[in-house]
């Protein structure tokens, strides 16, 4: 009895550490999209606000000439 008690609190155990695992696994696996979108959005809007910049300057310069 007292054998499989202590076979059943390991096996506890290791499940626990599993749990642990997936749970970082879900955070981080949550987490990197998030941070891919942030990143893209964030250089989508720097390349919107150079392409902006590049049609005012192309727009100016062939209007001078």
């Amino acid at each position: 009895m007292e054998l499989v008690l202590k076979l059943s609190g390991h096996q506890h155990h290791q499940l626990e550490g599993t749990h642990c695992r997936t749970n970082l696994f879900l955070d981080f696996s949550t987490l990197l999209p998030a941070t891919l979108y942030l990143f893209v959005l964030h250089f989508s809007m720097l390349h919107r606000r150079l392409y902006s910049v590049t049609k005012f300057l192309l727009a100016t310069h062939c209007v001078r000439q």
